[in-house]
């Protein structure tokens, strides 16, 4: 048996054989080939379609669709059972969220009435002087003396608001001018001072007759806190320039 199979497919390999080495025939000269036409349709590919997780199983990484979540900036619906009716202008119950304030009448101040005494300004004793020492005559008092009052007077400048005094340069000469403003209730003790200072005078006008006259037509006056001690050439003179410089 195996002999037979063995010589059926020797002659089947020798007859194959034969016919690939027979002679081909040539295509006839005027048959034209033609191309096969083109293949346009495209072969759309199958797609791998491969089978996503189940959302249901709960993996940590599949990140939920953020089109179901709702918006933060939409309002959430509302709610029939709770309806609230909001009150306009005009309505009995209307409550205005931002009350106007009731505006506060601020009295008006009391009327001044207006004084009869008119308002004086105070000189300084300075100005005093400089207008008294062109009425007190020929006067040879034009040294001021401030500094050294305490060494004539019995006075401290912490009674006075303010002062002057004057001499003449030469002790031979017997004048003086003497202008102070005294601290409230102080015009006395100013006084005072002034009449121990017109006995030192005295004793000197006995040394120098010449100019000693004019110690015994000496003038002290006082026109409220002012004081005048002047012992000059024209002292009437000096005393009325004294009263209209305060008026």
């Amino acid at each position: 048996m195996k002999q037979r199979i063995a010589a059926l497919i020797l002659a089947l390999g020798l007859t194959a054989g034969l016919a690939a080495c027979g002679p081909k025939t040539p295509a006839p000269e005027d048959e034209t080939l033609s191309p096969s036409p083109a293949i346009t349709e495209a072969v759309s590919p199958t797609p791998d379609v491969t089978p996503g997780p189940d959302p249901t199983e709960g993996d940590p990484t599949v990140e939920p669709d953020v089109t179901d979540l709702p918006d933060k900036g939409t309002p959430p619906p509302a709610d029939p059972s709770q309806d609230v009716t909001v009150s306009k202008p005009g309505d009995p119950d209307y409550v205005d969220p931002k009350p106007t304030p009731t505006p506060v009448e601020t009295p008006a101040p009391d009327p001044v009435e207006p004084s009869d005494t008119p308002s004086i300004a105070v000189p300084a004793a300075s100005e005093v002087y400089a207008a008294v020492a062109k009425s007190a005559g020929d006067t040879t008092a034009n040294m001021d003396a401030s500094s050294v009052l305490e060494n004539f007077y019995s006075l401290s400048a912490s009674d006075l608001e303010d002062f002057v005094l004057y001499i003449p340069e030469f002790s031979a000469n017997i004048e003086e001018i003497f202008i102070a403003r005294a601290k409230s209730g102080k015009a006395a003790d100013v006084k005072t001072a002034c009449e121990g200072r017109l006995d030192q005078l005295q004793d000197d006008a006995e040394t120098y007759p010449a100019t000693g006259g004019y110690v015994a037509d000496y003038k002290l006056v006082t026109e409220g806190d002012w004081v005048l001690f002047c012992v000059c050439p024209d002292s009437a003179g000096a005393v009325k320039t004294f009263q209209d410089c305060l008026k």
